[in-house]
């Protein structure tokens, strides 16, 4: 064998391996990328798009569309307002009844979270649980994460009790979110009137009804920069109607304007916030209310007389039937077309309440 087939033999081997090397690689590539996620997995849903999450254990449809944001300022830190839809839109009440009749009393309430809201800011919500109440932290996308404190043993303790404001409690959850709550002061079991601080693992704290302020709740990052979301029953700026600003340190802000005009426009929200380039604009939201009439079985078991076991239900919901698409404040007549009517989805939801298993329906 010559000098020349020997090169042509070793080249023709070196791109054969190369050519093996590449397709291994793209292998491990292709595997490592359309693996299926496995084990625990913290956040508890699933999201079909960029605006609709599914829990996984309740089966409850949440929605955020998102209506305006505030610009990332120093460090990145930003803010938004959403409309937020919650489809479980009834509680189950249950307890025993033993004379005249033996069984179970099942009724419906409205469900604290249900239906349409505003999403700008966290909350605590206290949850009744057998005789006691458990503790949630609400994110502004409508999420919640059990709060539990450990006891004396050093075991959790997932349990609401009420403090006097010279004392503090520490809350954490346990879902892998990281989040830490200390409450400093209560309203009892009104926990509107709550002064807590939650801290987040980047360092972010948000603080509700900060002392010294007339701020509802604030935002901190870990470099100081800071974010204030401010409700004005009445606002001087805006004909003493009811308002809420989110507000950042360079004065950006987004501005709810509730019920604009009373007259012309019933039931509709004006949003203000800043466009491109700082331009001043503004959006609508039109709210409508469903009234849900359904006679419902109370008592699962025997019931003897009937008619006194029945639930009469005429409940009002607070429904968002059209979002309207971005106009220029200086230019009004150019607002947008319908963007979305949410009725048809609402009402669906409502009527559920004729297939609730433990509640008979009549």
């Amino acid at each position: 064998m010559n000098t020349l087939e020997v090169k042509k033999n070793l080249l023709s081997l070196i791109l054969f391996c190369f050519a093996v090397m590449l397709f291994c690689a793209q292998t491990a590539l292709s595997d490592t990328t359309t693996a299926p996620d496995r084990g625990f997995t913290p956040g508890g849903s699933y999201a079909l798009s960029d605006i609709e999450t599914i829990a996984l254990q309740s089966g409850n449809l949440m929605l955020n569309i998102t209506l305006a944001s505030l610009p990332p300022g120093r460090g990145g830190l930003s803010a938004g307002l959403s409309l937020r839809y919650n489809s479980k839109l009834w509680d189950v009440s249950t307890g025993e009844q033993d004379y005249p009749a033996t069984g179970t009393l099942a009724g419906l309430t409205p469900g604290e979270d249900g239906g349409w809201h505003y999403g700008y800011r966290y909350s605590i919500k206290l949850q009744e649980s057998g005789t006691g109440f458990t503790p949630f932290i609400v994110m502004p996308d409508g999420s919640q994460h059990r709060l539990c404190v450990l006891d004396g043993s050093g075991n959790p303790d997932c349990a609401f009790t009420t403090y006097t404001n010279s004392t503090f409690v520490d809350y954490f959850t346990m879902d892998g979110t990281y989040l830490k709550i200390r409450v400093t002061a209560t309203g009892g079991y009104e926990v509107m009137g709550m002064t807590w601080t939650m801290s987040m693992p980047d360092g972010t704290q948000i603080i509700n009804k900060p002392a010294g302020t007339s701020v509802a709740q604030r935002t901190i990052d870990r470099n100081g920069n800071k974010i204030d979301i401010t409700e004005n029953a009445t606002d001087s700026n805006y004909s003493n109607l009811k308002t809420t600003y989110i507000e950042d340190e360079m004065g950006r802000k987004i501005v709810i304007l509730y019920e604009y005009d009373h007259t012309s426009h019933p039931n509709e929200d004006k949003v203000y916030f800043d466009g491109f380039g700082g331009e001043d604009m503004f959006t609508l939201v039109k709210w409508r209310t469903v009234t849900v009439k359904k006679v419902l079985k109370t008592c699962q078991g025997t019931c003897t007389p009937f008619g006194s076991y029945l639930q009469h239900i005429d409940q009002d919901f607070k429904m968002v039937e059209r979002v309207y698409l971005p106009a220029p404040v200086s230019a009004p007549t150019q607002f947008g077309s319908l963007f979305m009517s949410l009725i048809t989805m609402t009402i669906l939801s409502l009527v559920r309440v004729r297939r609730r298993p433990s509640v008979g329906a009549r």
